[in-house]
């Protein structure tokens, strides 16, 4: 039963925008669980071994997208408020990890961030040029970049997938589409599975590509990979900020900051358990 739990929490933090699930899953002592289903998913005796945990991911994941897409269509304003707080909580936890080099100039760490921190903000500007908003309609191309976006975000340290198809608009709609599946609404326009299908093909090629890369930039050039992706956490905020400002509501102001506080507090003291911050 533990392990299900566990699975759970683990599988509703892979959908959180800001929230590095590697990291819960390593406070939660899942971790190499969770490598040994990614490096044996094809053997029978593993997948036994963690069905457990795998049940618990499948459970969390399914009630995320449920319950957040619902939120989303009635409070959007305060859903935003808790993507914010996960995401600045990353940011605060992420640019703790790091031991940086006091030799190094910080002219060039600077503008490695301020490179990072464009690239969100410069895909955030592609997608409202070629997104369209409704789903039916929306430009593939912004959905195979998501995919691939996301895919690398997935598994880079410090950085959440989730909050990369936040910032290319893609999140809910998403969302949206597997929540109508879930509920057995099949009455789809062929369009819209030709961009789902490219989204998860994009996805799974990107995973690929995106382990042999990072592979090689942990390795050779941590230091540039760290600062941009902390450039990339910081032009994230920046747009859900911007997000905010699009979808802000007087009435429910109070209830934002709340929010906003409870989910940065709630994934930072998840990091201090791991870190001693």
């Amino acid at each position: 039963m533990k392990k299900i739990l566990k699975g759970i929490i683990v599988g509703i933090s892979c959908l959180l925008p800001g929230v590095c699930s590697g990291l819960v899953a390593i406070t939660l002592n899942v971790y190499n669980d969770l490598l040994e289903i990614g490096s044996g998913y094809y053997k029978i005796k593993v997948l036994i071994k963690n069905v457990l945990l795998l049940m618990g991911m499948l459970i969390g994941i399914i009630l995320t997208i449920l319950i957040l897409t619902s939120l989303n269509e009635n409070y959007p304003f305060l859903v935003n408020a808790s993507f914010i707080g996960f995401a600045t909580s990353s940011l605060f936890i992420y640019a703790s990890t790091f031991k940086d080099d006091i030799h190094a100039s910080k002219l060039r760490r600077t503008v490695l961030i301020i490179i990072g921190c464009i690239v969100i903000i410069a895909f955030d500007y592609l997608s409202t040029l070629i997104l369209v908003v409704n789903f039916s309609n929306s430009n593939i191309i912004i959905f195979i970049i998501g995919g691939l976006l996301s895919s690398f975000a997935f598994i880079a340290p410090g950085i959440s997938g989730s909050l990369i198809l936040v910032v290319l608009g893609i999140y809910f709609p998403l969302f949206s589409f597997i929540k109508r599946f879930l509920t057995f609404d099949f009455n789809f326009l062929f369009n819209d599975y030709i961009i789902i299908i490219s989204f998860f093909i994009a996805f799974m090629l990107g995973i690929i590509i995106s382990s042999k890369l990072l592979q090689y930039l942990v390795k050779n050039k941590y230091y540039y990979f760290y600062n941009v992706s902390l450039g990339m956490i910081v032009g994230s905020i920046i747009v859900l900020f911007k997000s905010t400002i699009e979808l802000f509501v007087l009435s429910q102001l109070l209830g934002y900051i709340i929010i906003l506080l409870i989910s940065f507090f709630l994934f930072y003291n998840i990091a201090k358990e791991k870190y001693g911050m």
